[in-house]
């Protein structure tokens, strides 16, 4: 009983560490991602009426909540 758990615990580690066959292959083929430029000006209306634009915008920190 104890040789089968210990054989177990082993198969597992085993499989825990390897990795699929074609994981290098892939990341090999992938393209890297283009370059993001800046995002262009803008305007938008907010929900209670007043024009959002990009320089309102500029330093602050955003996270969805604001535009839900």
């Amino acid at each position: 009983m104890r040789a089968a758990a210990i054989l177990t615990l082993l198969m597992l580690a085993s499989l825990m560490l390897a990795q699929p066959h074609d994981a290098a292959d892939r990341n090999s083929k992938e393209q890297p991602l283009p370059k993001i430029a800046p995002a262009p000006e803008f305007t938008l209306t907010s929900q209670d009426g007043t024009p959002v634009s990009l320089a309102d915008l500029r330093g602050k920190v955003l996270d969805g909540a604001c535009f839900g």
